[in-house]
């Protein structure tokens, strides 16, 4: 999982967010990658699923992505199954709440605790159950 601080004017973002997911979703299809990404109070988290390989370099052009600064990796795991592995990218918009469990999972990642980033992976898990692709 990594967040990271929107670059996206205001008046830009329902458009450039439709590019990104857009270009993600054909990405992550090619590489056979699985996600969710949130977006809200200008800040992006996602966690991106397959081979190490293929996360690797997909984070790679992530981090140079333009519409975003500075990304941080505050969880990296290994899994025995993906938790989405019938999207290539689920995505939940701007909400009081996702900002919540977002601005929690990073304070809990800098105080070296897991509550808040299991509950923010939790969330991404119910923004995809039984949701249409």
């Amino acid at each position: 999982i990594y967040v990271s601080t929107s670059l996206l004017e205001p008046a830009d973002v329902e458009e450039e967010l439709a590019d990104l997911v857009a270009q993600a979703r054909s990405r992550n299809q090619r590489r056979s990658l699985s996600g969710c990404l949130l977006f809200s109070g200008g800040t992006f988290a996602q966690l991106l699923e397959g081979s190490e390989e293929d996360v690797r370099d997909v984070m790679k052009s992530i981090c140079a992505d333009r519409r975003h600064e500075g990304v941080r990796v505050i969880e990296e795991t290994s899994a025995a199954e993906r938790c989405f592995s019938s999207w290539g990218l689920g995505f939940g918009g701007p909400s009081l709440y996702v900002t919540k469990a977002i601005r929690a999972a990073v304070r809990d990642a800098d105080n070296g605790r897991r509550e808040g980033i299991e509950n923010l992976r939790r969330l991404m898990i119910e923004f995809t159950i039984d949701r249409p692709r």
